[in-house]
């Protein structure tokens, strides 16, 4: 299986979600300023942000999760800690789910092990536990 972009960065779509990787890339994308803006545009359009593991780390950076929960993988937990003390750090749970009362089109999930997503447009999906 081979996972690829099918648009550069600056000629995609309007996304519906944007799930932002974890891993050791992520600590050059907080120091990368284009990159940084284009996570910041896409939480104005985008449905649901999420990030998996580290990818917190970049919407920290952003000041996405400033006064908010977050989780990240724990080996991270104090680098997160760090870039923004007011984000609340629970690194016992494996997602979160932050509901943002201003930009409801710009819901943030942290997850450390696994995705979880749902469809806030459609109340009468069900979504598992």
């Amino acid at each position: 299986m081979v996972i690829g972009a099918h648009h550069s960065r600056a000629g995609a779509p309007d996304l519906d979600v944007l799930i932002h990787p974890g891993g050791i890339g992520t600590r050059a994308m907080t120091a990368d300023p284009a990159h940084l803006e284009w996570v910041l545009e896409q939480s104005l359009t985008a449905r649901l942000m999420m990030s998996v593991c580290t990818g917190s780390l970049v919407y920290a950076t952003a000041g996405m999760l400033h006064n908010k929960p977050a989780t990240t993988h724990w080996a991270a937990v104090s680098e997160l800690a760090a870039l923004d003390p007011s984000i609340r750090i629970d690194p016992d749970t494996r997602w979160v789910d932050a509901h943002d009362a201003l930009n409801r089109r710009s819901d943030i999930g942290t997850t450390r092990g696994r995705c979880r997503s749902s469809d806030r447009g459609d109340p009468t999906r069900v979504r598992p536990p």
